[in-house]
């Protein structure tokens, strides 16, 4: 009896060593990048940064700090606080890689230092009614043989060269303005859960408002605005179409980085990465480059799609509608 109970422990011991020995191996983190790299906030003001995990199977515990949290502090879902003038550096950690965004924090913004919600201002840009307030926009329509048959332009909007950044506008506004916030965006009521137009969700609509307006309406487009002739700003699918049907490359052209896509057809079309603004601080120019689609991102009607174009990219993801990015204009083919 005894020779058997040890026969049984032993078979035992092999079944649990070959179930143990047969887990797969965790996966372990390469990399771990923060977005932005930098940031200017004002006292009081919060921002919410994000982090990718790479490979995308590897653990996506993250950990934030401050190293001086008497100037900004950071919560567990990489929300940062800006308590008092001066910098900091926000870091996060993903098992043992880390990335680190610098942030900047000051009193208030010395460009603007009339309060931007003064309903007696009369150069209030919140005014839908006001006309587009942009740089001077020239440039041609590129075939890439896409298979919708959609020409995309050479430009920015703002932009008289491939090169140049052109403006930067918060979406679903025609203005270019000194500081972007929820504070001063068109379509709320000064936060990000007062939304009063292209909202689905009653829980971030003022007074529980919802429209279900998912895509930009031609009055609220400014590549319409700008160039008319049927020009708008792409949806969500049509910069998937883009990132599909073409070759992207991260280059440097007349001295300015950027992406470069080009299609099968020979043909091309430059996109800078001319960095986004938030608050009235202009992040990772020369690195990063995000445009706007005119699609809502519905899942979080607070955001919208755009495609980013940084270190990781490109790919479409969704950012905050107050944010001011690029915009770079479609239209379809007039055969």
């Amino acid at each position: 009896m005894k020779t058997k109970r040890l026969s049984l422990m032993v078979v035992l011991s092999l079944a649990l060593l070959g179930f143990f020995g047969c887990r797969p191996e965790s996966v372990e983190v390469d990399s771990v990048s923060i977005r932005p790299t930098s940031v200017e906030l004002t006292v009081g003001s919060t921002y919410q940064l994000s982090a990718a995990v790479l490979p995308s199977d590897a653990p996506q515990d993250l950990d934030w700090t401050s190293n001086r949290p008497a100037v900004a502090t950071v919560n567990a879902s990489g929300l940062v606080t800006a308590v008092a003038v001066g910098e900091c550096d926000i870091t996060v950690y993903a098992s043992d890689k880390s990335d680190v965004c610098h942030v900047t924090v000051v009193a208030q913004d010395p460009n603007n230092p009339n309060d931007p919600n003064d309903p007696n201002d009369p150069n209030d840009p919140n005014n839908p009614d006001n006309p587009v307030q942009c740089g001077e926009t020239s440039g041609e329509w590129v075939n890439l043989g896409l298979p919708s048959g959609l020409l995309w332009y050479s430009v920015n909007i703002g932009a008289t060269s491939p090169e140049q950044y052109g403006d930067y506008f918060a979406w679903g506004e025609r203005f270019t303005k000194t500081t972007y916030d929820w504070s001063n965006y068109i379509w709320c009521n000064g936060s990000r859960t007062s939304l009063i137009k292209y909202c689905s969700d009653p829980v971030g609509g003022y007074n529980a408002f919802t429209d279900n307006l998912t895509t930009l309406q031609p009055s609220d487009d400014v590549a319409t605005a700008v160039l008319g002739n049927g020009a708008r700003i792409p949806a969500k699918d049509e910069w998937n179409e883009l990132l599909d049907n073409t070759t992207a490359e991260r280059t440097t052209q007349n001295g300015v980085a950027g992406r470069k896509f080009t299609a099968a057809n020979g043909n091309s079309i430059f996109l800078p990465a001319a960095g986004c603004r938030i608050g009235y601080h202009l992040a990772d120019a020369g690195s990063d480059g995000v445009y706007w689609s005119s699609s809502l991102n519905t899942d979080c009607t607070v955001l919208a799609w755009g495609c980013y174009l940084g270190t990781d990219g490109p790919y479409v993801d969704g950012f905050d509608r107050y944010y001011g990015l690029s915009v770079r204009a479609v239209r379809a083919s007039q055969n």
